[in-house]
């Protein structure tokens, strides 16, 4: 009886300790899913704010370019081609 009594106490243990070691583990991964979640999150965040940010810069460049332009031909005027053709 002591034996049979032994061999059920290690049993219980074993399970009480795959219990938790399992619990830990699905702590972890959910631990680590979350943590990637927000990193991925957080790039594609950048990565778009990024794109709206090169729009922006390109128009900026453009309106510098035309001021440049207009700064160094003060006396010529932009205008479309039919009116340039006309006068």
């Amino acid at each position: 009886m002591e034996q049979q009594a032994r061999e059920q106490a290690f049993i219980s243990a074993l399970t009480t300790e795959q219990f938790v070691l399992q619990a830990a583990r699905s702590a972890n991964v959910g631990e680590m899913t979350g943590r990637a979640t927000v990193y991925m999150g957080a790039v594609s965040s950048a990565l778009i704010a990024f794109g709206f940010l090169a729009q922006v810069a390109a128009v900026v460049l453009f309106g510098l370019h035309l001021l440049y332009q207009q700064q160094r031909a003060p006396d010529r005027v932009l205008r479309p081609p039919a009116e340039a053709s006309s006068a």
